[in-house]
């Protein structure tokens, strides 16, 4: 029986695959930056033709997509941190109060969606890695 040799696309070296995993949250970040304020309706459709558009090799490393959209998440529980409830706050010229809301499930939403943009990433990196052995 004839060996089947790996394709070009399954050779790909594993910080270049990391390399497109980062740009793919990068992408995750702006797409997600840009749902929470202009294209609300127009967002997803922008994600889901760059995967389409995007080579084999490149488009498996997508995962980062969510790992980008993480951002939104992480940032309201970071400006939220003080919360929950009435917060004081105050600077050199002015100070006042404002409710904070529960920075809780908003931390564990964005943490879930790294968790898991990463875990799919190196899941989808050992299963190609294995077929191809």
């Amino acid at each position: 029986m004839a060996e089947s040799t790996p394709r070009s696309s399954d050779n790909v070296p594993w910080a270049t695959e990391w390399a497109w995993f980062a740009a793919w949250a990068g992408f995750g970040c702006l797409v997600s930056l840009a749902a929470t304020s202009l294209f609300i309706a127009l967002a997803p459709f922008f994600a889901a033709a760059a995967i389409a558009v995007a080579p084999p090799a490149i488009r498996r490393n997508a995962f980062g997509l969510l790992v980008g959209a993480a951002y939104i998440p992480l940032w309201v529980a970071w400006v939220n941190r003080q919360g929950p409830g009435i917060v004081r706050w105050h600077t050199a010229m002015s100070s006042g109060w404002q409710t904070a809301s529960n920075p809780k499930p908003w931390l564990v939403a964005g943490v879930t969606m790294i968790a898991v943009g990463v875990a799919g990433q190196l899941l989808l990196h050992r299963l190609v890695r294995r077929r191809s052995a």
